[in-house]
């Protein structure tokens, strides 16, 4: 059974790698074969994306462009950063962990085939990176809440401007929206912390 999973895996990880080449080669089977039908069909099937705009707002230089959607997408808040105390009386202290069990129902709960965060890993990564990982993240999570520390490359994000309207103006900044691709990591811990904050406002109300 091991041996199987281990070469359907092998197997399944080849075809990712090779599927451009395997599409063309069903195309030229079709068109040896004269099967024109299938031929068309597969072709509308392939991939028709419209090319990027050589400029935005008049900037072409890659990077440049980068740092103009930077600058546009940038929330800045009205409001002067709080420095108020926080003073809260309360008669019950509630213990804020997160435990093994838990990370692993949340990998194993989470889709498949989501865009990776900027570190590339997937949560298909996190599913097969074996059964000691969920110990070693509840030990990371635990540590983040109880220091109020989260490490900077886990909550870093990549942004992706997407069209908004693909037959108007593809080189109005305006045009585009932002898509955040955060790490998988932070996108368990945030469900952990979910968890933790309605077990805590339910023991809080007991």
């Amino acid at each position: 059974m091991y041996e199987a999973r281990k070469y359907f895996k092998k197997r399944l990880k080849w075809c990712q790698d090779h599927k451009e080449q395997i599409k063309m080669n069903i195309l030229a089977s079709h068109h040896s074969n004269n099967d024109f039908r299938s031929f068309w069909k597969a072709t509308r099937k392939l991939s028709t994306k419209s090319a990027l705009p050589v400029s935005i707002e008049g900037v072409s230089n890659a990077e440049n462009i980068a740092d103009l959607f930077k600058d546009h997408f940038t929330v800045k808040s009205p409001l002067a950063p709080s420095h108020a105390e926080l003073n809260v009386e309360t008669g019950r202290v509630v213990e804020i962990r997160c435990t093994a069990s838990e990370v692993d129902r949340i990998i194993k709960s989470m889709s498949r085939g989501k865009s990776p965060g900027h570190d590339s890993l997937s949560i298909e990564h996190l599913k097969h990176a074996g059964p000691h990982l969920a110990r070693l993240l509840a030990m990371l999570f635990n540590f983040c809440i109880s220091h109020s520390y989260m490490p900077e490359e886990m909550i870093r994000t990549v942004v992706i401007p997407v069209v908004k309207n693909k037959i108007s103006d593809i080189t109005d900044k305006n045009n585009y929206r932002p898509i955040s691709l955060a790490t998988v990591v932070l996108k368990v811990f945030v469900k952990i912390i979910i968890i933790i904050i309605i077990y805590a406002n339910f023991i809080t109300q007991l």
